[in-house]
């Protein structure tokens, strides 16, 4: 109990030391605005920039909702998205993303509901990630989240987790008799990794989030693949999906029924203007034959 209360003590000691030395260094709108300046020149390094990134993520964290509309205005957002897009550096973008994120976020603090679909999509590229650890974590962490906080689930949904679980499988059982490319640009992950993503998923499909128009495509490549050779787990996990997603019978029917509808729709106005443009031709023709006659 007295060693969480000495870390407690500590970290506060912390925060509070990093906030005194931010104040000492003057008004923080000036610092925002000299390491933007330092940014901007092309004439500095990549380590120079770190630096300068890394001294703007830490003004971020002690920066309060009541300085930062001043501070956003002083353009360290242009900044920070245009060295992102344009360096190299994969530390550099990593640097510039997790500023912009940090700013936007504090620029959310005192009003509006919390932007559960920002705030998970980081969380979600975890649980997508080609190392096995890194997954796990990620879909503990996520797990975590939504069972103290069932409404943040539906941002999950938004975030086209479904459609991104299928890209998976598809990745890593490949439809050889489809022409589509869609998984030909999805990287193929470790059975783990695809344990850890159908386990999530079948979490979220089993809370009470909106989940209509957003399960065809999973549902799809998952009735595709339980014909294949699988693995045991995967193949479990796989049954599991569809079990409940058959449960959420009348959605997936009007998913279906809307899809199939529209497929119809489309071949009944190709054959119409079939229909249409043979008329037309037909009529050309006669017109071409009267003409004909009527000059004999």
């Amino acid at each position: 109990m007295a060693d969480s209360s000495n870390q407690g003590d500590n970290i506060a000691n912390i925060s509070q030391m990093l906030k005194r030395q931010i104040n000492a260094s003057g008004d923080i709108k000036t610092q925002f605005i000299q390491c933007s300046g330092l940014l901007k020149l092309t004439e500095i390094n990549d380590e120079r920039k770190i630096q300068a990134l890394e001294n703007i993520i830490l003004l971020s964290v002690t920066l309060e909702y009541k300085d930062w509309q001043g501070v956003i205005k002083t353009g360290i957002i242009d900044c920070t998205s245009s060295l992102m897009l344009e360096t190299t550096n994969p530390r550099i973008r990593t640097l510039c993303g997790g500023a912009i994120l940090i700013l936007q976020q504090i620029g959310t603090e005192p009003n509006g509901p919390v932007d559960w679909k920002t705030l998970f999509a980081p969380l979600l590229q975890l649980l997508f990630s080609a190392d096995e650890t890194i997954s796990k974590i990620g879909k503990q962490t996520l797990l975590d989240i939504i069972e103290k906080n069932p409404d943040s689930i539906s941002a999950l949904v938004a975030l086209d987790l479904f459609d991104s679980a299928a890209n998976a499988l598809d990745a890593s059982f490949p439809d050889y008799s489809s022409h589509s490319q869609s998984s030909s640009s999805q990287i193929k992950v470790s059975q783990s990794i695809l344990i850890n993503i159908l386990e999530f998923v079948e979490k979220v499909l089993r809370s009470d989030a909106d989940i209509q128009g957003k399960t065809l495509r999973l549902l799809e490549t998952s009735e595709r693949i339980k014909q294949l050779l699988l693995p045991k787990q995967i193949k479990l996990a796989v049954q599991s999906i569809l079990l409940v997603l058959q449960q959420e019978g009348k959605v997936l029917l009007s998913d279906r029924a809307a899809n199939a509808a529209m497929q119809h729709s489309r071949e009944v106005i190709s054959e119409k203007e079939k229909e249409i443009n043979l008329l037309v031709q037909e009529n050309a023709k006669l017109r071409t034959n009267l003409t004909s006659s009527a000059s004999s």
